[in-house]
């Protein structure tokens, strides 16, 4: 004999299920505090209340006054590139990013960084292509843009 149980009468009983499991973990961890009697306002002192006088006041600005506040000292942040480019995370300008992403770009820009690339090779000529991006703050695409146009005008 095969009883027939719909999906959803399966479905609300588990749900049920995992309602209680969770009920009954998070009763294991909460502590029941024992009643404690009603105090006895006889036998334990009040507290005095507060009475703002001016005695009071003008203590605690003598206190205020003594306080002081100092700001924290600034962090020396890097100086802009010559172009007054901006640095990514890994140390490549956000000009030259964009200039090599749209293409020429800015043609004074880039007649700047390619004399800057064949100034530091006449004085380097061995100079790999990253440590002349390195030493000109240039990205490494934008210093091997500039020194395969150099080779190509030799």
């Amino acid at each position: 004999m095969h009883v027939l149980i719909p999906v959803e009468a399966l479905i609300w009983i588990r749900s049920i299920a995992i309602v209680l499991l969770i009920v009954a973990h998070a009763m294991r961890h909460v502590q029941l505090e024992p009643e404690q009697p009603a105090p006895v306002e006889a036998s334990a002192p009040q507290p005095a209340s507060l009475v703002l006088t001016p005695e009071l006041v003008d203590a605690l600005r003598a206190a205020l006054a003594q306080v002081t506040v100092s700001a924290e000292p600034q962090t020396l942040q890097a100086l802009p590139s010559p172009q007054g480019e901006q640095q990514t995370s890994e140390g490549e300008p956000l000009a030259n990013m964009a200039q090599e992403n749209v293409g020429e770009g800015n043609d004074e820009q880039g007649a700047s960084n390619f004399e800057r690339v064949k100034t530091y090779l006449a004085e380097h000529p061995n100079a790999k292509v990253r440590e002349v991006a390195e030493a000109l703050k240039i990205s490494v695409s934008t210093a091997n843009k500039w020194m395969n146009r150099l080779r190509s005008e030799r």
